[in-house]
């Protein structure tokens, strides 16, 4: 495995992004249901990385403002660059999105693959800071990764196991995202930096945040969605 993991390393970030494999899955159905979000004038982006997505949603008609967070000052660095030319709409901020508190609450909240980057015991409170930032009828987006249910950490190693090994086979012969998924697998085992849980997990954080799963949509592609392994899926979820 290499001495740097794409944790670290914004130009590998980016080209995860890059090369058809994670983000075309999801961000068209995502950017659809933005633009079908009647208020969505101030966006908050916590985990914004390279800005990859705010570039994408900063060409939505009706947002007038992005406030785009990341604690990585890596991707930070790259993502200033890509959006310069917005400069007039998006706010890149160096910020944890633990603590951070926006000016004023937002529409629209769009976490993207951030979720099982939150430590297990934060992860709830991580879904309330965002309620926190969300103005009383405003939405929150989350697009993330879920393994099957386990009863025990060993199980959910396995699972892990099954998820990045099955990644491998389909990426077979390109090099770099066999290391990607490998070591997206040694993280997950240490439980650093990678930590995947089950839909039923994530429900319950939902609950114990004081928020609503509005509606729940799996994006349907074997290349990132096996019933037995693992699904992407795109939550939506409201304030009580």
């Amino acid at each position: 495995m290499a001495d740097k993991t794409y944790i670290d390393d914004a130009e590998r970030y980016d080209r995860i992004f890059k090369i058809a494999w994670l983000e075309p899955l999801a961000d068209p159905e995502l950017i659809n249901l933005i633009k079908k979000i009647k208020k969505k004038k101030i966006i908050y982006e916590p985990g914004c990385g390279t800005g990859l997505l705010t570039e994408k949603i900063a060409g939505i008609e009706g947002i007038e403002s992005i406030i785009a967070v990341d604690s990585h000052e890596i991707y930070l660095k790259k993502a200033r660059k890509r959006l310069k030319k917005y400069s007039s709409v998006i706010q890149v901020i160096s910020a944890d999105a633990l603590t951070y508190d926006l000016p004023q609450p937002a529409d629209l909240v769009v976490a993207r693959y951030v979720y099982h980057h939150i430590p297990d015991e934060q992860k709830m409170n991580f879904l309330k800071k965002l309620a926190d930032n969300l103005r009383p009828e405003g939405r929150i987006f989350i697009v993330d990764i879920f393994i099957p249910p386990y009863s025990s950490e060993q199980e959910r190693d396995e699972s892990l196991k099954r998820l990045h090994n099955y990644k491998k086979e389909l990426v077979r012969g390109n090099q770099f995202l066999m290391d990607i998924e490998e070591e997206s697998l040694v993280l997950g085992l240490r439980r650093e930096e990678e930590y995947k849980v089950s839909i039923e997990i994530f429900k319950r954080h939902i609950q114990e945040a004081g928020l609503n799963l509005d509606s729940l949509k799996l994006i349907e592609d074997p290349r990132i969605s096996n019933p037995e392994l693992n699904g992407l899926y795109i939550a939506i979820l409201n304030k009580l």
